[in-house]
């Protein structure tokens, strides 16, 4: 098995959430034959804090820097 594709979303202020939403269900959706996952998607605010959005609710993003960092 090769390691999924690391795939990371980027959530800005005023962010209307189902255009954070949709990448990490289409990506999330994408399986080998074997069925693995193809794409590991995450999503990342640029200060690491929660995202607001459009409509008045927050979104949290992952917490894990690294990923940021080493994202393909």
């Amino acid at each position: 098995m090769t390691e999924p594709h690391r795939v990371v979303v980027l959530g800005v202020a005023d962010v209307v959430g189902f255009d954070v939403a949709i990448p990490p269900q289409i990506f999330g959706a994408a399986r080998d034959l074997d069925g693995h996952p193809l794409y590991d998607v995450r999503v990342h605010s640029l200060d690491g804090g929660p995202i607001g959005t459009t409509k008045g609710f927050t979104i949290v993003p992952d917490p894990d820097p690294e990923f940021l960092r080493e994202h393909d």
